[in-house]
């Protein structure tokens, strides 16, 4: 069952019902985007929230689809290399 938390973004109150596990990821999530808001409105006091929170989103997205790439390589190259394990040891096997 889950919980009912408050979770701040730029000052606006957002309630949701979550898990234990999911509660701690999502304060986490707020606590990161807050400051890349505020690091942004620093840099660009003449920008209205609108645009920061636009910025914020599509840098974290860029992030996210970097990650992704980079894990999918990973995979890949976890599966060439099982691969090269599994035929050393069918070498070594027929001797």
């Amino acid at each position: 069952m889950g919980q009912n938390i408050e979770i701040f973004i730029a000052g606006k109150s957002y309630k949701f019902t979550v898990s234990q596990k999911q509660e701690e990821i999502m304060r986490k999530a707020a606590i990161e985007i807050n400051e890349k808001i505020k690091f942004w409105q620093d840099k660009f006091p003449e920008k209205k929230l609108s645009e920061i929170v636009s910025i914020v989103a599509l840098k974290m997205c860029m992030t996210n689809i970097a990650l992704n790439q980079k894990m999918a390589l990973m995979e890949e190259e976890q599966r060439q290399l099982a691969g090269e394990l599994d035929s050393y040891l069918e070498d070594i096997e027929k001797k």
